[in-house]
């Protein structure tokens, strides 16, 4: 029905405002992460999440796309791709106040 494509309509918005907020928030913080020279490297990058409240797998690796981003902005990456880069991503659960996520990044750098 029209009634419910309006309301499709409108729960995509809201996503979409939500997503961009979310990337906003995580391209202002890793703007503290100093710039880096970008070398052509492969990069292992970990990403894990302590949250109070245990996500979905499509949400966790979902949410971790704007990490790259900056990371690769930052020159911490030289490219996301799966030609140059691996990523995991893990969850664990902790108690309320003490979320936080662990960004580890590992570089095979070629030796010249």
């Amino acid at each position: 029905s029209i009634e419910r494509c309006k309301q499709k309509h409108v729960e995509w918005e809201y996503l979409a405002n939500k997503w961009a907020r979310y990337k906003t928030a995580w391209a202002k913080a890793l703007t503290l992460v100093p710039r880096m020279e970008r070398i052509e490297s492969f990069s292992h990058t970990e990403i894990v999440a302590d949250l109070s409240r245990l996500i979905d797998i499509e949400n966790l690796y979902g949410g971790s796309k704007p990490i790259r981003d900056c990371l690769q902005r930052r020159g911490w990456i030289f490219n996301d791709s799966p030609k140059h880069s691996d990523l995991i991503v893990t969850q664990r659960k902790v108690k309320k106040g003490e979320e936080r996520t662990w960004i580890k990044i590992v570089l095979d750098i070629p030796s010249s």
